[in-house]
C-alpha cells in the first residue's frame, strides 16, 4: 500500500451501492468469519508494484476475516462457469459468509488491447497515447481524421465478445444463487478508456476519435455487464452491487493503467475499491470502534480508555467485537500500542497515503503486556531479594567453602 488512497469520507462520497429497495445490506463483521473471492486479474493484483497490495489484500486488512481467492489472471465470464462447477470452490462456497465477485472486464477489453498493440507495432508508437499527443506526420498520417478509421476498428474490437459476456454474467448469477445463505458482493466493471488526463488539451478532431473508442467501451460495459449486475442488486435479497464503474469515471489516468495498456488498476484503484466494498457491505473495519466507518484519534480515545480501565482495575470497556477492532496488531489485547497505530493511519489516510496495521511478532505474541508481571514475576517478583524460604533458613544464603 504506497500509492495515494481516497479517505473514507471521500469514498463515501463516490461510491453508489445499488441494493434490493436502495438499502443496505447488512453484513456485520462480528459475524462473517468467511470471504471467497472470485474475479480475474484485478483480484489477483496483476501488475502492482512490490508492496502494493490488491484489493483483496487490502480488504482482508482491513477487517481481519479470512479470505479464500480463486481469482485467476485473464479470466472471463466463461472461465468463473467452469470454476463454478469445481468441486473445490463449491465446498467453499457453500461455507461462505460473504461471496466476493468482479468478472467481465477481460471478456471486453482483452480484444481492443490485443488491436491497440497491433497498432503501435504497426506504426512505432511508443506508448498508447502517442496517436492522440504526438506529431501525426511523425507516423504517417497527414490529417487528424485519418484517425478515425483505426478508432473504429479499435470500438469493434471492443464489441466483439458482448453477447456471451452478457449472457453468461447471467449464468453465473444463477450458479451463485445455489448459495442463498451468502452475501454477494458484485462490483460493476470500469471503463479503463475514461478518460485521458490530457484530454481538454486535445483539438476538437481528436476528442472526436478518443470518444469513438471511449463511449463504444462505456455503452458496451453498462449494456452487457453492469445493467445485469445492477438488476441482480436490485431483484435479490442477498445481493449488492459496488458501482466501481462510477467511482472510476472519468479517472482512468489515476486508477488503471491505462497509458501501459494494462486494464489493472494501480494501487490507487485497488485502495479506491476495497474502501468501496467495504462501506458498501457494512463490513466491520480494523480500528473503527466507534462504528462511525472511519478510523481516526476518537477510535484511539477509545482504546486508551479501555486500556486505563484494565490497568486500574476497574475492568474491560470494551465488547468481544470492540476488542477485536480495537487490537489491531492482533496480540490478544487493546492498548497504547493499538492506540498510536490508530493515530498512526489516521494521520496518513489524512494527508493522502495509506497505512497497513502492524501485527505483532512473536516475542509480542508471547508477552503481550511487557509492562505487566510475567508468571515467573510474579512467583519471585525481584531476585536479587532473598525469598521467604531463604530467609526462613538463613543458611541457604552462606556461601559455599
Amino acid at each position: 500500500m504506497k500509492k495515494n488512497m481516497k479517505s473514507l469520507a471521500a469514498v463515501s462520497a463516490a461510491v453508489m451501492v445499488l441494493s434490493c429497495q436502495s438499502a443496505l445490506l447488512t453484513v456485520h463483521g462480528e459475524h462473517v468469519q468467511k470471504i471467497v473471492v472470485l474475479g480475474d486479474s484485478i483480484a489477483t493484483g496483476a501488475g502492482l508494484a512490490e508492496g502494493e497490495k490488491s484489493y483483496v489484500n487490502l480488504i482482508e486488512d482491513y477487517t481481519n476475516i479470512q479470505v479464500q481467492n480463486f481469482a485467476k489472471d485473464d479470466y472471463t465470464t466463461g472461465d468463473i462457469l467452469t470454476c463454478l462447477s469445481d468441486t473445490q470452490v463449491q465446498d467453499a462456497l457453500s461455507h461462505a459468509d460473504v461471496i466476493l465477485i468482479n468478472i467481465g472486464e477481460h471478456d471486453i477489453m482483452d480484444r481492443f488491447l490485443e488491436t491497440t498493440d497491433g497498432f503501435m507495432t504497426q506504426f512505432g508508437f511508443a506508448a498508447f497515447t502517442d496517436v492522440f499527443s504526438a506529431e501525426l506526420a511523425d507516423y504517417g498520417f497527414t490529417d487528424e481524421n485519418d484517425l478515425i478509421p483505426y478508432a473504429n476498428e479499435l470500438a469493434a474490437a471492443i464489441r466483439i465478445n458482448q453477447v456471451s459476456a452478457g449472457e453468461n454474467i447471467q449464468l453465473i448469477n444463477t450458479e451463485l444463487s445455489k448459495y442463498p445463505h451468502a452475501k454477494i458482493i458484485w462490483q460493476t466493471n470500469y471503463n479503463m478508456l475514461d478518460t485521458l488526463d490530457f484530454y481538454s488539451t486535445l483539438s476538437v478532431k481528436r476528442q472526436n476519435a478518443y470518444n469513438s473508442i471511449m463511449n463504444p467501451a462505456k455503452t458496451t460495459l453498462n449494456k452487457y455487464l453492469n445493467t445485469h449486475i445492477q438488476q441482480f442488486a436490485e431483484e435479490q435479497d442477498n445481493c449488492i452491487a459496488v458501482d466501481v464503474f462510477s467511482g472510476f469515471a472519468g479517472k482512468a489516468y489515476e486508477y488503471t493503467n491505462l497509458y501501459q495498456l494494462n486494464l489493472n488498476p494501480t494501487a490507487a484503484g485497488h485502495a479506491w475499491i476495497a474502501e468501496a466494498v467495504i462501506q458498501a457491505s457494512g463490513l466491520s473495519r480494523m480500528g473503527d470502534i466507534n462504528d462511525d466507518k472511519e478510523i481516526n484519534a476518537s477510535d484511539a480515545a477509545e482504546v486508551l480508555r479501555h486500556a486505563a480501565n484494565i490497568g486500574s482495575g476497574l475492568g474491560a470497556v470494551f465488547t468481544a467485537d470492540q476488542l477485536k477492532g480495537g487490537d489491531v496488531d492482533e496480540n490478544g489485547i487493546a492498548d497504547s500500542l493499538d492506540a498510536a497505530q490508530i493515530l498512526a493511519y489516521a494521520a496518513s489516510v489524512g494527508s493522502g497515503k495509506t497505512y497497513t496495521f502492524r501485527k505483532a511478532d512473536e516475542a509480542e505474541l508471547a508477552d503481550p503486556d511487557p509492562i505487566q508481571p510475567t508468571d515467573t514475576e510474579l512467583a519471585d517478583p525481584d531476585p536479587t531479594q532473598p525469598t521467604d524460604t531463604e530467609l526462613a533458613d538463613p543458611d541457604l544464603l552462606a556461601p559455599d567453602f
